[in-house]
């Protein structure tokens, strides 16, 4: 093989080229219309701050396994429905119920994808993928894992943001699988507009401590806001999409699932639920202090109260609360 051989004189030059293009910002576009999905850390997951804030991925868990050609398989309903979020956002969905487990790998894919172009496809051993998503590592598992990813991929969703934004989009565009050591997974493209320019960033091992459910669910929401007021009860279990018929036992699950984030460093000892009102005090990340919006209530005619505000994703900085709301 020959190579080219560069003078001193040359080496500045060539290092200079180098170092200009990793500089250059990754496209989510190219020019043959390859479409890119976002640069993400090892450490973090991404997803949309819309559906962190809804019940698209609810909290339900357990299913029913029904028997189909001999093999078990989950039984989920098909749903046509509209679920409110919690920052003003509407999500109509088509499909197969979605729970957590379902968002558990999603969010493996984005990560695997990440800064790659969507037209790539993601090919793994599906004993590989549970180990990476910290589900046991058995057959069943694998049953469990397909019936997610074929949920993923029959599901269709139109999230309207006011009455002048809006999208339609799609979790996978193809599923293929040969036995139980090659199966592949191509993201849909129209996952970039999803997750935009600002999405939540989730910490990987945080949530892999937690339980998938209001855990999980819970955690999202967090990321998902700025939590800067206390939220009355009712509208974490709507949101949520609980199944708890008791609001009293609701509230002890919400308390529970503090208890758990304040113990892996989410938020403080001193967010609880008390008199109808859930308060959160993210955890500081320090040398990022609150911003002064974060302790400012909404006004009476939004039509989300107590909804904080989109956005805010990929930072802990806010944890102030006005403590009056809760007396």
């Amino acid at each position: 093989m020959n190579k080219t051989r560069r003078t001193h004189a040359e080496l500045p030059a060539v290092l200079n080229a180098a170092a200009t293009e990793v500089q250059q910002p990754f496209p989510s576009t190219d020019l043959d219309d390859t479409v890119y999905l976002p640069e993400i850390r090892r450490t973090s997951y991404a997803m949309c701050a819309d559906i962190l804030c809804s019940a698209l991925f609810g909290t339900a868990k357990g299913s029913k396994r029904t028997i189909i050609d001999g093999k078990p398989r989950q039984d989920r309903t098909y749903i046509e429905t509209i679920f409110k979020t919690t920052n003003g956002a509407s999500i109509e969905f088509r499909g197969k119920e979605l729970r957590q487990d379902d968002l558990t790998v999603l969010l493996q894919l984005i990560s695997l994808r990440a800064g790659m172009a969507t037209s790539c496809e993601i090919e793994f051993s599906p004993y590989t993928f549970l180990t990476m998503i910290g589900w046991s590592n058995n057959n069943t598992s694998v049953a469990h894992l397909r019936d997610c990813l074929m949920r993923l991929r029959q599901a269709i969703l139109i999230i309207e943001r006011g009455d002048e934004k809006g999208e339609v989009s799609g979790f996978l565009s193809e599923f293929r699988w040969e036995g139980r050591t090659r199966w592949e997974v191509q993201v849909d493209r129209r996952m970039v507009g999803l997750l935009g320019s600002a999405p939540t960033y989730l910490n990987t091992l945080k949530r892999k401590q937690l339980s998938e459910g209001l855990q999980t669910w819970l955690y999202g929401y967090i990321r998902a806001n700025q939590c800067g007021w206390a939220v009355p009860l009712e509208l974490i279990h709507a949101a949520s999409g609980s199944q708890a018929k008791d609001m009293a036992e609701f509230a002890r699950s919400v308390r529970d699932v503090l208890k758990k984030l304040a113990a892996i460093g989410v938020v403080t000892d001193a967010s609880t639920v008390k008199n109808g009102k859930v308060a959160i005090f993210k955890v500081k990340v320090p040398g990022k202090p609150a911003k002064p919006t974060d302790v400012t209530a909404p006004t009476k005619a939004s039509n989300t109260p107590s909804s904080p505000s989109r956005g805010g994703s990929a930072s802990d900085g806010y944890s102030n609360l006005i403590h009056s709301r809760l007396l």
